[in-house]
């Protein structure tokens, strides 16, 4: 193993390492087993006494490979960073090139633009190798290609250097690149999006076995006359674990591409989000109080439907946002397009030829497109409407690929050549989020069957053992005496039949929530708008519960 670029992303020599990160965490993992080990001989008097011994020993190892590991999760995390925003980069360097900008100042530029995370400290490094080290251009990109996690930035710096040494024009190879870039994020972000067909069948599987571990769990204690309580909350806990489990891995495959603005989500987060989620938690928190207390007979899974319904109303607000943001992105190829050789034609008056674009309909985008044009001819400052131009679409990638155009046109770039290029990519990224949007709604379908499948059979488990316990228990006191057939199955107590359908109605909840969140990492979405998907998720549960029991009272007769 190559222990230096294995420590790159940490920055630190070997010894470095081992002095910082792999001494410290093996030696709080050891005290942290001393603890344990004491606790455990002083709390249980007969404890195996090679148990005690082992337990530092083991713990310690596992603190050493987490701290061995720890580089390799730093790598994979940078990794992540900048194939998430390698579409902007080389958008904004491409375009920035039109100006006749030197490939070094490019990166100097690049380096300010801390909302790409990693790469904007790659390219500080570059330009830090260049301005201060004085080590010429294209053997800073080598050097850092070296030590990239990413192969697609990697090979970006490499033929960088090979058209520097080749004496290339920065403009003509950033054009050409364009397309070996896109391509590159486009097959990773399909590829992803092809892994998630993958998770599928992985949740169906798995979620059928869990199904089966719940069954087991509500129908064994019955038989074998264990405890009910500790086997159902083990399995409600384990089932719960299990699915957090796909969900975060969901996370870790799927490309961060979101599709709300960040500065416009949050002035909504601060407006009306966060006030209309505060007041639904207290709906939500008082309605079965009520509920409980003045209609005693409504059935749990249902009280905690109706629960959870006051989310519906910001998850609304949100979908609808969401649903405007995606029919403005499909106006914004034509908007850039029509801007761009407008501003081309009348030699670079960004503002007549905004005018010009205020007679034009682009849908979704006609009225910020007016708004940013009465701004401009109140105010000397340029950058200020468009910002306000970003909140008001909340597109996440108009908003990126507006202000790559108009810090451009600012810095003298060629406004023909710069829209045709931002257009290019952003076509490019609409093609893959339809494809996302397609994963999800297929996503979507699988889900809420699994949601009613996993409702059904845990409810007429619990259903069958209610009503084999009720007829065992009417045929025993009948005849007096102690049946043989009813000597096999434990009676069950009301005590421990509340706490299963306790225990089941978490589950189900639970259920619905991790489902939902799974669908927002799919989409992109926020995951506020998620709770509609929720809501209809425990309403489909309680229905199917209360639907389940009725089927299993009408079949069994009793």
């Amino acid at each position: 193993m190559d222990w230096e670029i294995y420590l790159k992303p940490l920055d630190v020599t070997p010894m470095q390492f081992l002095i910082k990160y792999v001494i410290p965490l093996s030696l709080g993992a050891f005290v942290v087993g001393l603890i344990v080990s004491g606790m455990l001989f002083f709390l249980i008097p007969d404890v195996d006494l090679f148990l005690l011994f082992i337990i530092p020993i083991m713990v310690s190892l596992m603190g050493l490979i987490v701290a061995i590991a720890y580089p390799k999760i730093v790598a994979s995390q940078q990794k992540s960073d900048i194939e998430n925003y390698i579409h902007f980069f080389v958008t904004r360097i491409g375009t920035l090139a039109t100006a006749g900008i030197p490939p070094a100042q490019l990166f100097k530029i690049m380096s300010t633009k801390k909302e790409y995370k990693t790469i904007a400290d790659k390219c500080k490094s570059i330009y830090m190798r260049f301005a201060v080290w004085h080590i010429p251009l294209g053997n800073s990109f080598k050097i850092e290609a070296r030590y990239s996690p990413s192969e697609i930035f990697a090979d970006f710096l490499e033929r960088f250097a090979s058209a520097l040494e080749a004496g290339t024009s920065t403009e003509e190879f950033l054009r050409v690149e364009q397309k070996n870039v896109m391509a590159d994020y486009v097959v990773n972000y399909k590829n992803a999006l092809y892994q998630v067909d993958v998770v599928k069948e992985m949740f169906i599987s798995i979620v059928i076995g869990l199904v089966f571990l719940m069954a087991f769990a509500i129908l064994i204690p019955y038989l074998t006359c264990m405890e009910p309580e500790i086997l159902i909350a083990g399995a409600v806990f384990f089932f719960v674990v299990v699915e957090l489990l796909l969900a975060y891995y969901l996370k870790a495959i799927i490309p961060k591409d979101e599709l709300i603005y960040e500065k416009r989500l949050d002035i909504e987060n601060k407006n009306l989000i966060f006030p209309y989620f505060a007041y639904a938690f207290v709906i939500s928190i008082f309605l079965p109080i009520i509920i409980f207390f003045f209609f005693k007979m409504i059935p749990v899974p249902l009280v905690a439907a109706i629960a959870v319904t006051p989310f519906i109303y910001p998850a609304n607000y949100i979908n609808k946002i969401e649903k405007n943001i995606k029919r403005g992105d499909l106006f914004f190829s034509e908007f850039i397009i029509a801007f761009g050789h407008t501003i081309h034609a009348r030699g670079g008056a960004i503002k007549s030829s905004l005018k010009t674009m205020t007679f034009h309909d682009f849908g979704p985008l006609t009225e910020p497109v007016r708004n940013v044009f009465e701004r401009m001819k109140l105010r000397s400052d340029n950058e200020r409407p468009w910002h306000m131009f970003y909140i008001e679409t909340g597109s996440r990638l108009i908003a990126n690929f507006m202000e790559v155009f108009t810090e451009t046109l600012t810095l003298g770039g060629k406004p023909k050549e710069t829209c045709e290029l931002i257009n290019e990519n952003f076509l490019r990224m609409m093609e893959v989020r339809k494809l996302r949007y397609n994963t999800s709604g297929t996503f979507r379908g699988i889900l809420y069957g699994l949601h009613a499948g996993i409702v059904f059979t845990a409810y007429a488990s619990a259903e069958v053992v209610l009503k084999l316990g009720n007829m065992f228990s009417a045929f025993s006191f009948d005849m007096g005496t102690q049946s043989s057939l009813a000597s096999i199955i434990c009676i069950p107590t009301v005590e421990s039949m509340k706490f299963s359908n306790t225990a089941l109605v978490v589950m189900m909840l639970m259920n619905a929530l991790v489902f939902s969140i799974s669908l927002k990492i799919v989409d992109g979405g926020h995951f506020v708008s998620g709770l509609s998907d929720f809501v209809l998720m425990m309403w489909i549960g309680a229905i199917t519960a209360i639907v389940t029991g009725i089927g299993i009272s009408m079949l069994v007769g009793v």
